[in-house]
């Protein structure tokens, strides 16, 4: 019993530990990839289309296709089989077949073309476009789109994935500084409480006025007000961070304060580097992918308007005996035209696709021209917010000073706490800014590096 007691106690330690282990941005982004559904559905999405472009290369897929004949009543009994492999290829719209075929029976005159030698007739052959068809037809334009449906949605899945990371990101830093928020609120409502303890001795002792009890006991109203206002954005953003920081069987985690890391994390600023001066490409490559399909039907518009010019040659060999009047090689060319008179149709398609592949363009120049903008926005703020940190920095230790040089005046008798509670206020208050403009430069940082890095 003593020992299961043990263990019992033991499993909590461990657990309580495990809870309390700070986090860190690594840990959030690695468990964001491992568990976010979002992520999960994007690479889904990538099977969805490279399992359509599968779809989209069987149209050249082998086929094997057999017909049979019978005169199952009347004077005649001719029997016949067709038996042939037919390979479809990109090359020149062609088509590769090879096969077998054999008549039987009393045929015909009129069903000449069916008779054979008694083993059946050998075949092979090829047809293929010089025209219409020749460089692009409805199965290969099919299928470069499908090429490129699959690398769009490649592409989307790591531009998902950087979206994703960079909200995960944004989130643990909102997380971050409004933890060190409330802990800035926490610390002035400690200092303030403890002073009041002594005030209480003071008014009580009546070395000074009431007054100044009760002007500590408004600040300290004012302070647990802006503390449980700072505990709801806290918890709000714990709850906002918990779906990005899950526990390890991928279920959302809840977290408190003890795992808030050293402020130090909030507070690394680094220089920009060369990457961080443009725009990523993959960010306008959804529309350049668009661009590409869009080009596909121009070429199949232009395509659709060229006369129809198709080219048949075949070789086939009887074996066997037979009828003499059957030849034994037999070698075959054929061309076959066709012109269309009117074209409305495929004019005003090729026009409109065309008028698309324009729009598209400018479309383009819209986009990268926004991404210019964007980065170079954020690259303007986040040198601003450098001036701002630093000077805010420099502010809290003026305040500091100023703090301790009134502690000193008051023991002098040359101030008062009015002044003090002031001076505390301002500090806190200087803090306050600070934090927030760290928040705001990490916001920045991380816009910048989504429109950026690779």
């Amino acid at each position: 019993m003593k020992k299961r007691i043990s263990l019992v106690i033991l499993g909590c330690l461990i657990s309580t530990l495990s809870y309390s282990k700070v986090l860190m941005l690594k840990d959030v982004i690695a468990s964001t990839e491992k568990y976010l559904p979002e992520i999960l559905e994007a690479q889904r999405n990538v099977d969805v289309k490279s399992a359509q472009l599968g779809v989209a290369k069987g149209a050249f897929d082998t086929r094997l296709i057999g017909s049979y004949y019978d005169r199952v009543d009347g004077y005649y009994d001719t029997r016949s089989f067709d038996l042939k492999v037919e390979k479809p290829l990109s090359f020149f719209n062609s088509k590769l077949y090879g096969g077998l075929r054999r008549g039987e029976g009393n045929i015909p005159v009129y069903e000449s073309q069916l008779e054979t030698l008694s083993e059946g007739e050998y075949y092979l052959g090829i047809e293929l476009s010089l025209l219409k068809d020749a460089l692009i037809d409805k199965r290969r334009a099919n299928l470069n789109k499908k090429i490129i449906d699959l690398e769009n949605e490649r592409n989307n899945l790591v531009i998902k994935r950087k979206k994703i990371k960079a909200t995960a990101e944004l989130t643990y830093w909102s997380w971050v500084s409004k933890g060190y928020i409330l802990q800035s609120q926490r610390e002035l409502l400690e200092m303030l409480e403890k002073r009041r303890k002594g005030l209480r001795v003071r008014v009580r002792n009546g070395d000074i006025a009431s007054i100044y009890l009760v002007e500590t006991d408004q600040y300290i109203l004012k302070r647990k007000n802006e503390i449980l206002n700072a505990q709801k954005n806290f918890a709000e953003a714990g709850f906002k961070l918990s779906r990005y920081s899950r526990a390890q069987d991928g279920n959302v985690s809840k977290l408190n304060i003890s795992v808030l890391p050293e402020v130090s994390v909030l507070e690394g600023i680094k220089p920009l580097t060369e990457k961080e001066l443009s725009f990523q490409k993959g960010f306008i490559a959804d529309i350049s992918n668009k661009i590409r399909k869009n080009e596909i039907e121009v070429q199949l518009n232009r395509n659709n308007l060229l006369p129809k010019l198709n080219l048949k040659a075949s070789y086939a060999e009887d074996a066997g005996m037979g009828n003499n009047k059957v030849f034994t090689e037999e070698a075959k060319l054929g061309l076959s035209l066709e012109i269309p008179i009117e074209r409305r149709q495929v004019r005003n398609s090729l026009r409109r696709s065309k008028a698309k592949q324009k729009a598209l363009r400018y479309k383009k120049q819209s986009i990268v021209e926004k991404l210019t903008n964007r980065v170079e926005t954020h690259k303007r703020n986040i040198e601003i917010l450098k001036g701002i940190i630093t000077n805010s920095k420099e502010e809290i230790d003026l305040h500091l000073k100023l703090i301790r040089a009134e502690k000193e005046k008051i023991k002098n008798g040359q101030s008062d706490f009015f002044v003090l509670n002031i001076r505390e206020n301002s500090y806190i208050d200087s803090r306050l800014k600070y934090l927030k403009s760290l928040f705001i430069y990490k916001r920045n940082m991380v816009a910048l590096s989504l429109l950026t890095s690779d």
